[in-house]
């Protein structure tokens, strides 16, 4: 399997030694690698929309105190050492969405920098240019990139691990043994798959290092007593679980071990043209494939490990998926870009440097404008979140009927400051899913006087309880399109006043409530209406504050909920809610009077009240607002 005669040769060799001049070129080319990697990696983090998992994680590591994070995500498919360190670092820093992301794209370009330094130390300073290259501008990687889960530290503890073991069989001293232990402890902790890599080390060992067999398992021996702690949560989480692990069959997520679920990890590994890049590593995998002698065609114990480090957690998920037990996902395989760049870095080292230079650049630009990974689908949450935010008071309940989704919408309603009383996940609560209230739905709802009702992917319908309950719907159908080919829908509904207002526009039109809040963003003023008849045109409503000496100093008009409730859709009987945001930060402090008009836009026909309290009876004064 690996050249036995370059063992003790290369085993024995010095480090990687550069002249000034080249060790210069090589730092300057690895700081425009790692510029090129930000630059690709930094633009979507504070805008993309939050993913599914990363809604539910996010919500995960919010939680109180450790150990609430810790009964949160019992039943996921991850260990707990991200969520901790997550968890720490937004109790410390805040929790803002493009500080959780930050941890991500900082492992990322760290586990660039190790790919090319371990590519630096095995191969070379253009096998760790091509690795780098390869590594920024991984399209599996910059699919995960921008979200807050495990994938990109496992990047980065894989390149870690690896080059520090590399290392270590360079210098076995006590010093690099024990930075090992803790390194794996760190992979094994943040994620099972991890374990296969560190699998893939021991069989270098066995290959390539059997003098060292009995150093290497005193260190295998330390990794597994400070992972016993953590074993029996590993097996329960591996006998079931609602998130991740879905059943004792294995992983939720699990490609099916055929043809098309091998083509979906070939896809998102290799990229784009797949046999290119296989191809290129298989060739760096044979060693100096242009050596005079054959046995030079085998792999060295460079080539041997990273060879290892690329199959290996490939093919025991294959094994074990045909043991009965799903592990082949393509996830994970975002820990063995860095083997694949390195093993291809190898090939382009051995390249005449015209050579070199034409097919690095020819994989910069196929990696820059092919799509080689699948897309993580980012639904339309932040235009849910500003409906919300512009329509939502601090008496409403933000009710959310959806799966894993209903974490990524609260959170997304969290993050644009949706002024909400409590968020209710009924169906996490219905089905009993970690940390929700023991407290029936239908209870939660009898105590709210209005909803705002959210729905994704849900199995039960909301609205007979609602209606059960005494609430009626006060807005249309709020349509957000189709996601995943199911609609994203909100709407709100809301208790009848017990004491109607008297006030009437025209013949249609009765301001049956008004209810106002001052907040950072402006005057929110709620109106309800009920329509006496159908108006048989589209009314603008006018709602206006009004300065000490009568004239009008601020003021919002429209259609009843920004157009999204025309008046001519409106049928007899039925209440309508209409919100108006009006700005108040060059507003001097002091108590306005708050009124509201009715009218029609194209010909300024103003819309009579009843009872009449003025002389013109074009406008009534509704409320005394304090501006603070």
């Amino acid at each position: 399997m690996y050249n036995a005669g370059a063992v003790n040769t290369m085993t024995q060799l010095p480090e990687t030694r550069l002249q000034p001049a080249a060790r210069r070129r090589s730092l300057w080319a690895a700081v425009l690698v790692m510029l090129l990697a930000a630059a690709l990696l930094i633009p979507e983090l504070a805008h993309l929309s939050i993913w599914e998992d990363e809604g539910w994680m996010i919500h995960a590591v919010r939680q109180s105190t450790p150990d609430d994070v810790m009964a949160f995500v019992d039943e996921d498919s991850f260990p707990p050492l991200y969520f901790l360190a997550l968890h720490g670092w937004q109790r410390v820093v805040g929790d803002a969405l493009l500080l959780y992301r930050m941890v991500g794209v900082w492992a990322i370009l760290l586990g660039v920098a190790l790919t090319y330094r371990l590519a630096l130390d095995c191969f070379g300073p253009r096998a760790a240019i091509t690795a780098a290259v390869i590594v920024s501008t991984s399209d599996l990687l910059l699919v995960f990139a921008p979200f807050t889960r495990h994938y990109n530290v496992y990047l980065m503890l894989s390149a870690l691990c690896t080059w520090i073991y590399w290392r270590l069989t360079r210098r076995w001293t006590v010093r690099w043994m024990a930075a090992y232990t803790l390194a794996a402890l760190a992979l094994l902790y943040t994620i099972y798959w991890g374990g296969f890599i560190l699998i893939a080390h021991g069989l270098h060992v066995l290959i390539v290092h059997r003098r060292r067999l009995p150093r290497f398992a005193l260190v295998v021996m330390i990794i597994a007593a400070g992972y016993l702690p953590w074993l029996p949560s590993m097996l329960d989480q591996a006998r079931g679980g609602s998130h991740g692990l879905g059943d004792s069959g294995g992983f939720l997520y699990a490609e099916p071990l055929n043809r098309d679920g091998l083509d979906v990890i070939a896809f998102q590994l290799f990229g784009v043209p797949e046999a290119l890049f296989f191809g290129l590593a298989a060739a760096g995998l044979a060693g100096t494939y242009a050596a005079a002698r054959r046995r030079d065609y085998l792999p060295t114990p460079q080539t041997a490990l990273d060879g290892l480090w690329l199959a290996v957690p490939v093919l025991l998920p294959m094994i074990i998926h045909a043991a009965g037990f799903k592990l082949l996902t393509y996830r994970p395989m975002i820990g063995l870009v860095p083997a694949l760049a390195l093993l291809i870095g190898h090939t382009l080292n051995e390249m005449p440097r015209w050579a070199f230079r034409l097919l690095l650049g020819i994989i910069l630009l196929n990696n820059l404008t092919t799509t080689g990974a699948t897309r993580t689908s980012n639904g339309p949450w932040w235009a849910v979140a500003d409906l919300l935010r512009e329509n939502a008071s601090p008496a409403d309940a933000l009710v959310i009927e959806s799966d894993l989704h209903a974490y990524t919408i609260e959170e997304h309603a969290r993050i644009a400051n949706v002024p909400v009383r409590e968020s209710i996940r009924a169906t996490q609560i219905r089905l009993g899913w970690a940390n929700e209230t023991s407290e029936p739905v239908i209870d939660r709802l009898a105590r709210q006087n209005s909803v705002w009702l959210v729905e994704f992917l849900n199995e039960y319908d909301g609205r007979p309880d609602l209606t059960a309950l005494g609430f009626v719907q006060t807005t249309p159908k709020i349509d957000f399109g189709d996601f995943i080919n199911h609609p994203v829908q909100a709407a709100r509904f809301a208790r009848p006043p017990a004491d109607p207002l008297p006030w009437t526009f025209g013949a249609a039109m009765q301001l049956a409530e008004v209810d106002q809040f001052v907040d950072d963003g402006g005057l929110h003023v709620n109106l309800t209406w009920q329509a006496l008849a159908p108006p048989d045109v589209d009314y603008s409503v006018l709602v206006f504050l009004l300065a000490p000496d009568g004239g009008v100093i601020v003021q919002h008009d429209s259609y009843p909920l920004n157009g999204r409730s025309p008046t001519s859709t409106w049928t007899t009987g039925g209440l309508y809610f209409d919100r108006h945001n009006l700005p108040t930060d060059d507003l001097p402090p002091g108590a306005y009077d708050l009124g509201v008009r009715v009218y029609t836009w194209w010909d300024l026909v103003i819309q009579p009240v009843t009872p009449c309290e003025a002389e013109t009876c074009e406008h009534v004064i509704v409320d005394t607002v304090v501006i603070p």
